[in-house]
Parts: C-alpha cells; sequence; structure tokens
C-alpha cells in the first residue's frame, strides 16, 4: 500500500505534466501572435513577455522537481528505517516536521494550479490580440477598397466629360463640310446650265440670271 507521500508525489507529478502541456500550448499561441508584430517595440516586449514566462516555470519546475527528488529520499529513508527499527532517529525528526511538510505541499500544489491558471488566461489573451490584429487589418482593406472605388469613379467622370467635348468640336466641323459641299454643287450646276446652252455667252442673260438666283440662295442658306 502506498503511502501519503508516494501519493503526493505521483500528484505532483501529474500536475507537473500538465503545466508542461499548458505551457507548450502557450508557446505556440505566443508564437502566432508575435509573427504578426510588425513595430520594433512590441516585438522587443513580446520577446520579453515569453522570455520572463519562461524563465518563471523553468524555475517552478527545478522547485518541484527538487521537492519530488527529497520526497522520493525521504520515502526510501522511511522505508529503511522500517526495515531496521533500531534505527528511527530520523523518522521521529520527519514525523515531527509532518505539519511543515504538508504545508509546504499544499502551497506548492497552490502555486502550479495559479501558474496553470495564469498560462490559460495568457493564452486566451493572445487568441483576442489576434483577433484584434485581423479586426485592424480587415478595416484597412475596407479603406483602401473604398479609395479605390472612389478613384475609379473620378476617372470614369473624366473620361464621359473629355468624349463629351469631343463630340462637340467634330458636330460644327461635320455642318460646315456639308454646307460647303451643297455650295460646290450649285457652282457647278450653274456651270453645267451655262455649257449645255448652244447660244453664245453673250446672248445667255437667262442663264446668267438663273445663276445668280441660285447663287443668291445657297449663300443665304
Amino acid at each position: 500500500m502506498k503511502s501519503h507521500d508516494q501519493v503526493s508525489v505521483e500528484a505532483i507529478k501529474r500536475k507537473n505534466d500538465e503545466i508542461d502541456k499548458t505551457f507548450n500550448m502557450f508557446a505556440i499561441a505566443h508564437v502566432n501572435v508575435h509573427s504578426q508584430l510588425v513595430e520594433r517595440n512590441k516585438i522587443e516586449q513580446s520577446e520579453q513577455y515569453y522570455k520572463d514566462g519562461y524563465d518563471e516555470i523553468e524555475l517552478l519546475y527545478k522547485r518541484v522537481n527538487l521537492w519530488i527528488e527529497d520526497m522520493e529520499e525521504r520515502t526510501r529513508l522511511q522505508v529503511e528505517d522500517e526495515v531496521n527499527p533500531e534505527d528511527s532517529l530520523r523518522l521521529v525528526e520527519e514525523t515531527a516536521n509532518g505539519k511543515a511538510l504538508k504545508a509546504k505541499l499544499e502551497l506548492l500544489g497552490k502555486k502550479q494550479a495559479l501558474a496553470e491558471r495564469r498560462l490559460e488566461l495568457q493564452k486566451t489573451r493572445d487568441e483576442e490580440n489576434i483577433c484584434l490584429l485581423q479586426a485592424e487589418e480587415r478595416l484597412t482593406v475596407k479603406s483602401e477598397l473604398a479609395e479605390c472605388y472612389a478613384r475609379e469613379k473620378v476617372f470614369a467622370e473624366a473620361e464621359a466629360a473629355e468624349r463629351g467635348a469631343s463630340l462637340n468640336i467634330k458636330e460644327p466641323l461635320s455642318r460646315a463640310k456639308s454646307t460647303s459641299m451643297k455650295h460646290e454643287q450649285s457652282m457647278l450646276g450653274a456651270s453645267n446650265n451655262l455649257k449645255s446652252d448652244n447660244r453664245p455667252y453673250e446672248d445667255n442673260s437667262e442663264v446668267l440670271y438663273e445663276t445668280k438666283r441660285q447663287l443668291i440662295n445657297v449663300t443665304v442658306k
């Protein structure tokens, strides 16, 4: 049958393993958060924070391992004293200090539980920091997209205005060209009328009159 000290040692070892797992989870979460940092001062703060946590856990491990080794040694000596009752002075001394050892064990267990809880809270805070970073990134992307849409709209309006101005310039030119072509056609028609008449030039008074009338009409138009 296991003694109370043996059971306590096994319980502390299990707690030690749980703290080790929790610290590994904290280390992974910290790496994820640390990789998101950009500013130099925040990176340095993150590195120092991890170092402080690591140093504290390492010190706790050393203390726990020393305590476990001490308890195992005490258990071994206790067994030897039971085998050799005549040499029981050490056992008497340890019994006298039993209350102090029990109080020390309870304090150590409480410290381990608090350290584990602290790591859990740190993991939660790191996850919240990741969420905040992601929200900030989403806001930045949304703002940049809005700016792109606004600039695109300005470019489209400028191009539309430029196309409108080009059409307004081309339309008067086309009208002037049409009027010039009509004038040339009228002149050509008048010349043909003169050529079609077989009478001498000075006898074509009617043709000249008609030509002048057409020219006046074209000019008025």
